[in-house]
C-alpha cells in the first residue's frame, strides 16, 4: 500500500488492533528528540488513535527538528501526491501544565501553527495534501519548528499515497498545499467526542467527522442494505460514506451550509478555500424519475450543467472556483428533478500557494550523502539545507538569485571528517568555496574537484592527504588553493616537497586570519567622526579584528564585487553589520609578496 505509520515516542513496532495498521517507532525517521508518556491521570484513550496519543516524541534541542519520510520506490513512480496526517497531544507529560505552541512545516513551507492550549486532555489533528515537485522526489520532510519558549511534541505521523487524479487544484501552481479544514460524512449519525472516525475500507485511510449540529432542514437517509463498489470512483469513498446521505423534505427546499454559522472558529480570511462535494444516489427512484441537482458556491453556480445522479454511481464534484475567507453553498433540486437535493459528504481545504522552492535536488542529494558518509551530526543539519533561510544548515551559504536555491559555499573545517574525499562533492556544481581543513582526510587530493566550474577557493590544509596535487587543480583559473600541513602531499615532484604558500584567507572557522582593516580602505563613511576640542591632536588608535570565513562571505556577498587588485591580490567590496562600507584585501597564493608582509601591513593600518 505504501503507507508509512509512525507512533512517535513508541519504543516498539506493533500491529494496531483497532485500525489494522502496522505502526513503527520513529527510530530511523528522526535524528533527535526524547520519548515520553503522557501523565497517568490524563485519559487520551480515544477510539482509533488512543494508543498513539499516549506516547510522544519531544524536541528540547534545536530550532527545527525534522522527520524524513521516504515513499517506497514503486510509489514514487506512480504518484507524487500524498496525504500527510500528524496527531499532536500533550497530556501534561512534563507535569508543568504548559501546553506547547509551535510551527509545522511540510518541506520548506509552513502548513500549521499548532497550539495545544485548550487541548490538554485532547488532541490536535492536522491533515495536509502535499504534491511533491516531481514523482522522483525521494524524501518528504515534516518539521516541527520552535516558535516560542515551549517544547514541540508529536504523537503520530502518517503518510498515504494518493491517486494523482484526485483533489485537483488549478494548474497555475502545481506545488500547492491543501490543508484540511473539514471532512464530514453528513449522513452518519453523530458519535461521542472526538467525532472522528476511520473506515477500514477507505483505501486512503482518511478521517471522517460526523457531527454537524444545527443544520436546518437536513434529514438523514441511510440505506444499510445498499452495496457499493468503492473502486468505481477515483476518490474511492468508504461504503459507510456512500450508504448514508442527507436530503431536504421536499424538492423546493435547498441544502444550505455556511461555515461561520456552524463552527465557533471562523476560517482564516486571507486564504482561498476548495470544496469537494461527494454524491451517490442511494435511493432507487420509481421508473422514469430522476434526481437532478445544481450547486452554487457563494451564490454563484459552479456547474456548467445540472448534475443527474444515477443509482449507485458515486460522483465527486471538485469545482475549480475557490472562495476567500469563508465558505457557504446551496445544493438545490432543479425544476426537472423528481427528488429533493442530496449530499453524502464534503471536504473543505485551505489552499496555500506561492510556495518556496526547495534546494536543488542534486545539491540536496549530494549534501545528504556527504552528511551520511562522514557521519556529520551538527544540530541543525535537518530538513532542507538552504530553505527557509533562517534555518539553513551551519557551514552552508546558498544562492537565491535563481528560482531554485543552490549551495555555493561549504565549510566543513574541524568536522572530524575521515576517509577519502567523497565523490559527492563533485555534484555541488555551483560550489565556489570549499573548506575541508583540519580534518583526518586521507588518500589523494581528488582531481574531480577541478571539474567544479565555479570553484574559487579550496582549502584542505591540515589533513593526511597523500600523493601529488593534480595538475588540473594547479592550473585551474582563478582557484586559490591551500594544501599546507599534509606531510605526504606534494606539489610537483614527490621527492622534493614543495608546498603551496598558505592562504591568509583560510576557510577554517577556527583560525581565520583574513583581516578587514577598518580604515585601511574606507570607501564611504556613514557618519562623520566629530572630535572634541580636548581630544584634538590625539592620535587615533589602530584597530583591527579577525573575522570568520562565513562572516567574510556575508560581508562581501560571496566575494561578489572586485574593486581593485594590488601586489597582495584582489580587493573586494563589503558592508559590515553597522552598514559601514569596507574593502576586503585577500592574499593570493600567487602573490610575489609574502604572508608576513601582508600581516605587517594590516597590523599597522590606521583606522
Amino acid at each position: 500500500s505504501g503507507f508509512i505509520s509512525i507512533d512517535c515516542g513508541s519504543e516498539i513496532d506493533y500491529l494496531d488492533s483497532e485500525s489494522g495498521m502496522w505502526y513503527e517507532s520513529d527510530n530511523g525517521y528522526v535524528e533527535r528528540g526524547s520519548n515520553h508518556m503522557v501523565s497517568w491521570n490524563v485519559d487520551l484513550n480515544f477510539r482509533y488513535f488512543g494508543k498513539q496519543l499516549n506516547t510522544l516524541r519531544c524536541f528540547p534541542e534545536g530550532e527545527r527538528n525534522c522527520y524524513s519520510l521516504k515513499p517506497k520506490e514503486e510509489q514514487t513512480k506512480n504518484s507524487s501526491k500524498y496525504l500527510i496526517r500528524a496527531l499532536f497531544s500533550y497530556g501534561n507529560y512534563d507535569g508543568i501544565n504548559q501546553a506547547p505552541c509551535f510551527d509545522l512545516y511540510i518541506g520548506v513551507n509552513l502548513a500549521h501553527k499548532v497550539n495545544l492550549s485548550g487541548y490538554e486532555n485532547g488532541y490536535w489533528n492536522a491533515e495536509i495534501i502535499h504534491t511533491a515537485p516531481s514523482a522522483s522526489t525521494q524524501t518528504i520532510d515534516v518539521c516541527l519548528v520552535r516558535s516560542g519558549p515551549t517544547i514541540p511534541c508529536i504523537a503520530s505521523l502518517e503518510l498515504r499515497p494518493l491517486n494523482t487524479s484526485i483533489y485537483q487544484t488549478p494548474p497555475t501552481d502545481p506545488q500547492q498545499l491543501l490543508i484540511l479544514q473539514l471532512r464530514i460524512d453528513v449522513g452518519t449519525p453523530p458519535l461521542p467526542p472526538p467525532y472522528d472516525s476511520e473506515y477500514k475500507d477507505d483505501v486512503y485511510d482518511r478521517t471522517w467527522r460526523h457531527n454537524l449540529d444545527g443544520m436546518k432542514d437536513w434529514y438523514s437517509l441511510d440505506m444499510k442494505s445498499v452495496n457499493f463498489d468503492n473502486g468505481s470512483s477515483d476518490y474511492k469513498l468508504p461504503s459507510q460514506v456512500l450508504r448514508t446521505a442527507v436530503q431536504t423534505r421536499n424538492v423546493s427546499k435547498p441544502l444550505q451550509f455556511d461555515f461561520d454559522n456552524v463552527f465557533f472558529e471562523p476560517l482564516d480570511k486571507p486564504f482561498e478555500y476548495f470544496i469537494y462535494f461527494h454524491f451517490a444516489e442511494i435511493e432507487q427512484l420509481p421508473r422514469g424519475q430522476k434526481r437532478v441537482i445544481d450547486i452554487t458556491l457563494e451564490f454563484e453556480p459552479i456547474l456548467s450543467h445540472p448534475l443527474v445522479l444515477e443509482y449507485l454511481k458515486p460522483v465527486t464534484v471538485s469545482p475549480q472556483k475557490t472562495t476567500r475567507g469563508f465558505v457557504s453553498f446551496n445544493i438545490t433540486a432543479t425544476s426537472e428533478s423528481d427528488a429533493p437535493p442530496i449530499l453524502n459528504a464534503f471536504e473543505i481545504y485551505k489552499l496555500i500557494t506561492q510556495l518556496d522552492s526547495p534546494t536543488h535536488t542534486a545539491d540536496v542529494g549530494a549534501i545528504v550523502d556527504i552528511k551520511s558518509t562522514y557521519q556529520i551530526s551538527r544540530l541543525n543539519w535537518q530538513g532542507d539545507p538552504c530553505v527557509p533561510k533562517q534555518y539553513a544548515w551551519e557551514g552552508l551559504i546558498c544562492s537565491f538569485s535563481a528560482t531554485i536555491p543552490r549551495i555555493t559555499s561549504l565549510n566543513l573545517s574541524s568536522s572530524k571528517l575521515m576517509g577519502q574525499i567523497n565523490m559527492s562533492f563533485s555534484h555541488l556544481t555551483e560550489l565556489e568555496f570549499l573548506d575541508l581543513s583540519l580534518n583526518e582526510l586521507e588518500g589523494p587530493l581528488s582531481e574531480f574537484l577541478a571539474e567544479l566550474p565555479n570553484l574559487k577557493l579550496l582549502n584542505v590544509t591540515g589533513n593526511k592527504l597523500s600523493g601529488k596535487v593534480p595538475k588540473a587543480l594547479k592550473e585551474k583559473a582563478d582557484l586559490q588553493l591551500s594544501v599546507d600541513d599534509n606531510p605526504d602531499l606534494c606539489m610537483d615532484s614527490c621527492n622534493k616537497k614543495n608546498f603551496v604558500t598558505p592562504l591568509v584567507a583560510s576557510l577554517s572557522a577556527l583560525i581565520v586570519i583574513l583581516f578587514i582593516a577598518l580604515g585601511f580602505w574606507i570607501i564611504k563613511r556613514r557618519q562623520k567622526v566629530m572630535l572634541s576640542d580636548s581630544k584634538k591632536g590625539e592620535s587615533l588608535t589602530s584597530k583591527y579584528r579577525a573575522f570568520s570565513y562565513s562572516e567574510i562571505l556575508n560581508i562581501t556577498e560571496n566575494l561578489k564585487t572586485v574593486i581593485g587588485e594590488g601586489g597582495f591580490g584582489k580587493v573586494y567590496f563589503g558592508i559590515l553589520q553597522d552598514n559601514t562600507q569596507v574593502a576586503v584585501k585577500l592574499l593570493s597564493s600567487s602573490s610575489a609578496q609574502g604572508y608576513k608582509e601582508f600581516r605587517s601591513e594590516v597590523k599597522y593600518c590606521i583606522c
